[in-house]
């Protein structure tokens, strides 16, 4: 497991199951919620992407 990438989990994936499983596994993980808060993340379009920063989301 790299130990220098990180998920975004956007809000539609849920913030709480999924974040905690992947965590729980080993990985690092930063919610859209615990990111921007929970106004902000709801209120605007959020840019995300990185190298090490692995966006997850629902379609």
């Amino acid at each position: 497991m790299r130990s220098d990438l990180r998920f975004f989990i956007d809000r539609g994936v849920g913030s709480f199951v999924v974040p905690n499983g992947l965590r729980d596994a080993g990985w690092s993980v930063v919610t859209m919620d615990e990111r921007y808060g929970l106004q902000e993340s709801q209120a605007s379009p959020i840019r995300c992407g990185s190298p090490t920063l692995q966006r997850a989301t629902k379609f």
